[in-house]
């Protein structure tokens, strides 16, 4: 009876629509569906394949799609419910061409590697948990495809060194790159790319380096492009793409430009953004892809949208049809006559931060200033300007502000690692902490935010680092308070944002990647979800938190990018609710909320970036108004400063917007 079973089921197998006959049946023919123009992407890794098509990893979907140049259309390659089977794309975070057409992608969320079929959007898991040996990935992001076709390298950037995954079998090598006496040591590997020689070129945030990898020796070589901003060296290299001619292309995602790189002679010029080229402004670019007839492909990933480039310009256009980045004319600004000749410097507004009375404070990284808005009225207040003559020295990325009790403003430079203090009425600064020069203790990285402690201690917020860091506001020290694998336990840090000190002391930090709030304990360094959904706290989900700030209740009030809206917390449960956005307060919606802050009366007021505003938000409405009806300052702003000046600096003025 049992041999009689058998055989019935190998014949049933075996007949049209049986499982033998789905194993051998030809790829499925499954149309792409077409993304609208106004579906928001998060474009993280772009790859080009042929003249007309560019293929797209999108973490915000998440996604796989595919962009006809030709049209400027977006189609869904391949999406967890959408199109195609296999394992779930949870976070991607780059995207490689392999020799056979497929497409390689990398997957932080799911810390794996998957192969994608882009005919039918199929996807197979090459390495990771239940695939192939080998040391484990923990946060895999650049990959590319060796010449051999048999294997990929992966920069980790959580591990110091790459890993090398065989295509047949999964299994996973580590290559260790902490060896001091072979070169450079990789702390965090992002962008990597192979280079007709073998050698590997990886692009190392952490440490501010692209390091050159001779295998399988290991030898490494620090290649060090040294024309930056004002001729500093670059800021933060990420992505990397090799063009047919040898060189490198790398986008700098503090600098928001686009590189080029020759590998030989350690020397790199700016290709597209800070001043060259025209076109959309390149706000912290992800990544980038070399096409055809002398243009690249960029992610803006805050954006969300690709950029094409003309290497021979530097002009930069969309490439595809979306919502377009505000246009930044970069020739416009540049100096057309002598030396003395000086325009007038573009707003760039960054960070807020609570001011003396019913007040805010608004720091303009592109001016170089600090305002004081009365938050009722709207009436600005020139605090403190550096002249637009005066060199830019260690202010580069001026970026998170906190007010001190003594009336001083801290501020984080997030080009140099710096931490400065600023004095109202001065047109200079007092240098607090910078590694090597002022203060002991682990160098900051890329600090983003800042906060005052109820001890007068300055907290910040290291993205590079992927800590948080305490700074002595006397000695400049700093010490860490948390840090994964370092200090405190808990869940890890990603993308620490900016912090907030709360009522019972504890540290409130955001984390846009995680998509949560964590509570870090300012003794002990433990971490724990203060607000996630699954996690922990009810509410609508939170897409990508960034600035933070305490309500006179305690309850924090976050300002969300992705989904642009505000939320308040409560710290006790991890509720959440939504206070304005997303269907909810009159008045003009939000584009790019970044930070936050809660005036003396109650009032929420909301940075906007993409408006290049302050909004306003009744607490309990969800009204929203804009606080700044016209930059007056801009208008107003003398270009000398203070020198020659008679009296206590007439060059700062009070103006009120009409």
């Amino acid at each position: 009876m049992i041999w009689l079973r058998i055989v019935l089921l190998l014949a049933l197998t075996t007949l049209p629509g049986g499982c033998m006959a789905r194993a051998t049946a030809p790829a499925r023919q499954v149309a792409e569906p077409v993304m609208r123009a106004d579906e928001e992407i998060r474009p993280v890794g772009v790859v080009c394949a042929g003249p007309e098509n560019l293929y797209v990893a999108d973490s915000f979907f998440p996604s796989i799609l595919r962009v006809n140049l030709r049209e400027g259309s977006r189609h869904v390659v391949s999406h967890n419910r959408q199109r195609g089977r296999g394992p779930n794309l949870v976070r991607p975070t780059a995207i490689c061409l392999l020799a056979d057409g497929r497409l390689a992608v990398s997957d932080a969320g799911s810390k794996a590697v998957l192969c994608v079929d882009p005919q039918t959007g199929d996807r197979v898991l090459l390495s990771g948990a239940h695939q192939g040996s080998g040391p484990a990935l923990r946060e895999p992001a650049g990959l590319a495809a060796a010449p051999d076709g048999r294997s990929l390298l992966i920069a980790d950037s959580a591990r110091s060194g790459l890993t090398r995954v065989d295509l047949a079998s999964g299994d996973r090598t580590f290559l260790p790159c902490d060896d001091a006496a072979q070169g450079p040591i990789l702390r965090e590997p992002c962008g990597l790319a192979i280079l007709k020689d073998g050698s590997v070129l990886v692009t190392d945030p952490g440490s501010g380096r692209m390091v050159s990898i001779k295998l399988p020796q290991k030898r490494r070589l620090e290649v060090s492009p040294t024309e930056g901003l004002r001729g500093m060296p670059w800021g933060e290299l990420r992505g990397l793409a090799v063009a047919p001619d040898g060189f490198v292309f790398a986008v700098d995602r503090l600098m928001n430009a686009v590189v080029r790189v020759d590998p030989r002679r350690s020397s790199g010029v700016v290709v597209s953004g800070r001043r060259r080229g025209v076109g959309p402004f390149m706000k912290r670019p992800e990544a980038v892809a070399v096409g055809y007839g002398g243009r690249l492909y960029v992610a803006l990933p805050e954006a969300g949208t690709v950029v094409a480039i003309d290497t021979a310009t530097g002009d930069r256009a969309p490439a595809f049809a979306s919502k377009d980045p505000e246009p930044e004319e970069d020739g416009a600004n540049t100096p057309v006559g002598g030396e003395d000749e000086v325009q007038l410097p573009e707003s760039e507004m960054r960070s807020l931060t609570n001011g003396q009375g019913n007040s805010i404070v608004l720091a303009d990284r592109g001016l170089r200033a600090l305002f004081q808005v009365d938050a009722s009225s709207g009436r600005p207040t020139l605090l403190w300007r550096l002249p637009p003559k005066a060199p830019a020295g260690d202010l580069v990325g001026l970026s998170g502000i906190a007010m001190e009790r003594a009336g001083t403003i801290v501020a984080v430079d997030e080009a140099t690692g710096s931490v400065l203090r600023l004095t109202p009425g001065q047109s200079s600064y007092t240098l607090v902490s910078r590694a090597g020069v002022r203060g002991g203790g682990p160098a900051l990285r890329f600090p983003n935010g800042i906060e005052v402690d109820t001890d007068g201690s300055l907290i910040v917020a290291d993205e590079g680092r992927k800590a948080v860091v305490r700074v002595n506001p006397r000695s400049g020290d700093r010490a860490v308070v948390t840090r994964n694998g370092e200090r405190g336990s808990g869940p890890p840090l990603r993308k620490p944002n900016l912090v907030a000190v709360m009522k019972d002391g504890s540290i409130a930090v955001t984390d846009d990647i995680e998509g949560s709030v964590l509570r870090v304990h300012p003794d002990s360094g433990d971490r724990s979800f203060l607000s996630a959904a699954g996690r922990r706290g009810g509410g609508p989900a939170l897409g990508s938190p960034f600035g933070v700030a305490v309500e006179r209740d305690g309850s924090l009030i976050l300002t969300d990018e992705f989904k642009r809206s505000v939320y308040r917390v409560d710290p006790r449960s991890g509720q959440r609710s939504l206070v304005s956005g997303a269907g909810r307060g009159d008045g003009p919606a939000l584009q790019c909320p970044v930070d936050a802050a809660v005036a003396r009366d109650g009032g929420i007021l909301v940075l906007d970036v993409d408006m290049e505003n302050v909004v306003r938000v009744d607490p309990r409405s969800g009204d929203r108004r804009l606080l700044l009806k016209t930059p007056v300052w801009l208008e107003n702003l003398e270009q000398g400063g203070p020198e020659g000046a008679e009296g206590a600096s007439p060059w700062i003025r009070s103006t009120e917007t009409p």
